[in-house]
């Protein structure tokens, strides 16, 4: 297991399915470099997703945009 600080301005996240394995790409709009994630199963890739998904909109629904990473990750 790996933890990785996003950017709070996280723009999109994709994942790209292979036979055996997806691969998890985030694309920041902060001008940062792409982050690239290789050798996920599937239901792990999307959950990768969903829990970025997650962690923005809680970010930004906060006041001023600042919040806190949501509980049970």
């Amino acid at each position: 297991a790996c933890t990785v600080r996003l950017p709070p301005t996280s723009a999109s996240v994709r994942i790209d399915t292979k036979l055996l394995f997806s691969d998890v790409f985030i694309e920041t709009s902060g001008g940062v470099s792409p982050i690239s994630c290789y050798g996920h199963h599937k239901r792990d890739a999307i959950r990768i997703k969903e829990l970025i998904d997650r962690y923005q909109s809680e970010y930004f629904k906060a006041p001023g945009g600042v919040g806190r990473p949501p509980a049970n990750c």
